[in-house]
């Protein structure tokens, strides 16, 4: 079991124990999200930048970049275990 999933399991776990979590306290820990989210934002985000870059060179630095943090995402998944949801998550960034 990974780190991720450590930490997921005690959570859940002390949600269990306090009972349901208001909808803003999970609203809060949401805003503090997983490394897999951060990366996947910042995917977006810089393959957003690039489409609307007009300077070809500005723009595929910013690809470069996205592509980059891709494959952190996909060996981070990878390595957690979780290879079906590498592949998946890499399919439907082709489509983004």
């Amino acid at each position: 079991m990974g780190i991720f999933d450590q930490l997921a399991e005690a959570r859940i776990q002390d949600w269990i124990r306090r009972g349901r979590p208001h909808p803003k306290e999970v609203a809060d820990e949401l805003q503090g999200a997983t490394l897999e989210a951060q990366l996947l934002g910042e995917i977006i985000a810089l393959r957003q930048g690039a489409r609307a870059e007009q300077d070809p060179e500005a723009r595929a630095h910013l690809f470069t970049q996205a592509r980059s943090r891709e494959v952190q995402l996909s060996v981070l998944l990878e390595t957690s275990g979780r290879p079906l949801a590498a592949k998946a998550l890499s399919e439907r960034l082709q489509k983004i």
